[in-house]
Formats: C-alpha cells, sequence, structure tokens
C-alpha cells in the first residue's frame, strides 16, 4: 500500500493473520512499502510542494525568457519560437497518453506500475522518433528558410523525444503522490535552464539560435537522465510485476487530445488577436491573462496533487468519484473567490510593474477576473470524468468548446479586439463548466440505472 507521509517508503503492518515473513535477502515490494490511501493532511503537503514549484518554475522561466530574448534580438528569437509553436502542437500527442493510464492503473493497483511504466516508455520511443520526423518534414514547409536546421533538430529532440520521457520520469512519482520528487524535477529542468541562459549571454561569442537550440536541447537531456535514474532507483526498482490491463491506444487518444484541445481554448486567443487585431492589444490581453494564470496557479497545484486520488476513487465509478471532489470544492470554490476579488482589486498595479504602456491591462485583468472560478467548476468535473473512466466523454466536451473558441473569436475580435478575446474566454469556460457538469449528471443517471 501507499504512504505519502513526507514521500517516503515505507512498511505497513497487515491484520492478523500475518502472512510469512520474507527471507532477509527479499526486498518488500512496491505494493507492500506504500500506503494505497493518502493521509488527508499529505493532499495538502503535496499540493504546497506543487505551489511551490510551480512558483518556483515560473519565475524561473520568466527570467530565462527575459535573457533569451536580449541576447537573440526580435529576429533570433523569433527564429526559436516559430520552431517551438510548431514542435509544441505534437507534444501533447507524444507517449499517447500511456503515462496517464499508468497514473490511472498503479492508482487503482500498485502492481500494475511495473508493467504500465515500460509501456509507457516504449510507447514514448515510437512516437517521440515518429514525430521528430514529422517535425523536421514539416518545418521545410512551415518554417522559413531562413531557420536553422540544426535550430529544429534540437527543439525537436528536447520537447518530443527527451522530454517525452522526462515526463513518464515524474508521473512515475505522481502515480505514487510523491509529489515532493515531481516538483524537485520540474525546478531542476528550469534551474539548468536558467543557468544555460545566463552562460549564453555571457560566455557565447555570437550568440545564435542554433547554439541556443543546443544548450536547450542539453539541458533537457541532462534533466532527462536525472529523472530517468532517479526514477528507477526509487520506484521502479522496488515494484513487483502484476495483473495490469493492456495498453488501449484509443484510450489514450483520449487523453492527447484533452490536452491538444486545452491547449486550443486557453493559448490559440492570443495567437488570433495578433492576427486580426494590432499586437498592442495583444500585449495588454496576454499581460492580464498571465495574472490570471497565477492567480489559478493554487487550484492547479492542488487538482494536480489529487489526480492520481481520482482514479483511485474511479474504480468503485462516477458517484465515488464525486464524493471524492465534493470534500475538496469547498476549499478550491473559496480560494476562487478570493482570488476574483484579489485580480479585481490588484489590477491597478499591471502598469506600476509593467509600464505606462500597459495602463489598459486593467480594464483588461478585470475583465478576465471570473474565470479562475469557472475554471474550478469544469476542472472539477473533468477530473471526475476521467477517474471513473470517461475520458472519452471528457475529451469530446473540450473539443466542442475548443471549437466554439475558434468560433467566438472569429466572430468577437475583429469588432472589439482584446475585449472580444476576454469574451470568447469566458463564454468558452462557462460553455465548458455547464457541459462537463451535464455529462457528469448524465453518467451518474447511467450508473444507477443499471
Amino acid at each position: 500500500d501507499r504512504d505519502a507521509r513526507g514521500g517516503a517508503l515505507r512498511m505497513t503492518a497487515t491484520a492478523p493473520p500475518l502472512p510469512p515473513p520474507p527471507p532477509p535477502s527479499a526486498a518488500p515490494s512496491l505494493r507492500a512499502r506504500i500506503r494505497h490511501r493518502m493521509p488527508a493532511n499529505a493532499l495538502a503537503r503535496n499540493t504546497a510542494w506543487m505551489l511551490m514549484g510551480n512558483g518556483s518554475r515560473f519565475f524561473l522561466q520568466a527570467a530565462s525568457f527575459v535573457i533569451i530574448t536580449r541576447v537573440l534580438g526580435t529576429a533570433g528569437y523569433g527564429a526559436f519560437a516559430g520552431v517551438l509553436a510548431l514542435v509544441s502542437l505534437a507534444v501533447p500527442f507524444v507517449g499517447l497518453g500511456a503515462g496517464n493510464i499508468m497514473i490511472k492503473n498503479t492508482a487503482r493497483d500498485p502492481r500494475a506500475f511495473a508493467a504500465s511504466y515500460r509501456t509507457a516508455l516504449a510507447v514514448t520511443v515510437a512516437t517521440g522518433v515518429a514525430f521528430c520526423v514529422g517535425a523536421l518534414a514539416a518545418a521545410r514547409f512551415v518554417l522559413p528558410a531562413s531557420v536553422p536546421r540544426m535550430l529544429v533538430v534540437s527543439v525537436a529532440l528536447s520537447d518530443l523525444l527527451f522530454a517525452g520521457f522526462f515526463d513518464v520520469s515524474w508521473k512515475a512519482y505522481q502515480a505514487f503522490n510523491r509529489l515532493r520528487r515531481v516538483a524537485q524535477l520540474h525546478l531542476v529542468l528550469s534551474a539548468l535552464k536558467l543557468g544555460a541562459a545566463l552562460a549564453f549571454a555571457a560566455l557565447a561569442p555570437k550568440p545564435t539560435p542554433a547554439s541556443w537550440g543546443v544548450l536547450y536541447a542539453i539541458c533537457t537531456l541532462a534533466s532527462t537522465g536525472l529523472a530517468l535514474w532517479l526514477a528507477y532507483r526509487e520506484v521502479y526498482a522496488l515494484a513487483t510485476d502484476g495483473p495490469v490491463p493492456p495498453f488501449s491506444p484509443v484510450e489514450g487518444f483520449y487523453f492527447s487530445t484533452s490536452l491538444a484541445a486545452q491547449n486550443v481554448y486557453n493559448d490559440l486567443d492570443k495567437t488570433m488577436l495578433a492576427r486580426m487585431s494590432t499586437l498592442e492589444a495583444t500585449g495588454i490581453y496576454a499581460a492580464s491573462y498571465r495574472v490570471v494564470e497565477m492567480a489559478y496557479l493554487p487550484i492547479r497545484s492542488l487538482f494536480f496533487a489529487a489526480y492520481a486520488d481520482f482514479f483511485q476513487h474511479g474504480a468503485k465509478g462516477v458517484r465515488a468519484t464525486l464524493r471524492f471532489g465534493r470534500g475538496l470544492m469547498p476549499v478550491a470554490m473559496g480560494y476562487a473567490v478570493v482570488a476574483v476579488v484579489g485580480i479585481f482589486l490588484a489590477a491597478p498595479l499591471l502598469p506600476l510593474l509593467s509600464g505606462a504602456g500597459y495602463a489598459e491591462a486593467v480594464a483588461a485583468a478585470r475583465w478576465l477576473a471570473l474565470i479562475p472560478l469557472l475554471r474550478v467548476t469544469h476542472h472539477f468535473a473533468a477530473d471526475i470524468l476521467s477517474g471513473a473512466g470517461h475520458q472519452g466523454r471528457r475529451m469530446l466536451m473540450q473539443l466542442v468548446v475548443a471549437v466554439a473558441n475558434v468560433g467566438f473569436n472569429l466572430w468577437l475580435i475583429p469588432m472589439y479586439g482584446w475585449k472580444g478575446a476576454a469574451w470568447a474566454s469566458l463564454l468558452s469556460d462557462g460553455v465548458l463548466g455547464i457541459l462537463m457538469w451535464w455529462t457528469v449528471w448524465a453518467v451518474l443517471r447511467a450508473e444507477e440505472a443499471r
């Protein structure tokens, strides 16, 4: 069973009659050393770890961004950002959701971890290599000829292959609710990239996008090597093989497509705003949206900490995940209300921090202030569905909203600029909440009927 107290692995006692003790040389199985049910205070501790890790990563990434944009200049950073945007389209499909399936299988039966982990690594190899080749081929037609080939190779290897193994490694810890190590691994990656950016700015005689791409890939490779070694030594080496469901590419596709749809309705509005309005409006909206993302960080950390437990309770059906989610909802909803008020009151600080050019961002932040509250509602329903094995229904609702978000932006941005993008975001999150909870209700009714 699993013990998340302090993230430590420890033996637990069982009720009599006791089984015969193992030989002195035999290592206890992972199931015997990790308690399956997390203590209540461990959820708060794991949430705190993820909040600290995510907050620190945000500032480290912001510092790296400032350094690299200054060193490469607009054209150089534009080339790097263009390659990054192209590669990011395939990122949700690397691994084909095998890491999430590993978390689900392990949360329900820890004996399933070893086989699920091996499957996740194998699927990551196959899909990562395939998408790297695809990205290199697509770059010839999508990107300008001035973009260095080495830059494309470096970023593709970093974000499609190395990062795929990195994700499987930290998800091995998430499967057992050892989120302290998850936060540490992500901090290592962000710190390495910041250190590389500082060295690049100070030591590179002639900084180029291609040379930064190589450093970027080396940082990801080093972090991935550490993560794989730790996951093998601290988790996989203690695991014992047991019964495990076969890998389902269809279920994996559901997880991957959900993430891709989420990226669309969270991020595509900024690209469309830049295309159909002005760069000034895009900057105002993006800065305000960043404030909302920061305000939502504690809630995202809570959902991350509880992710495996939704699968554990979901083995008994959607009513069990709903009961578990209801226990967390008052805390999340209460914080979301505080976040809405905080964004509204703190919005006037934006021009003081970012400059007088962001004066209009005060109004933009206040327009977007309701998003944390709307996200809490649909995030709970989405994880309730995933935990109970209805990832396909969740994916379908997210795809509907992703398409609707594009339509809202096409309709509203030309008429209202950033205000149109804000309305599109509010409408999308509101519609997603309604659809998700309607789906939970429909599944619950079907369960009760059976």
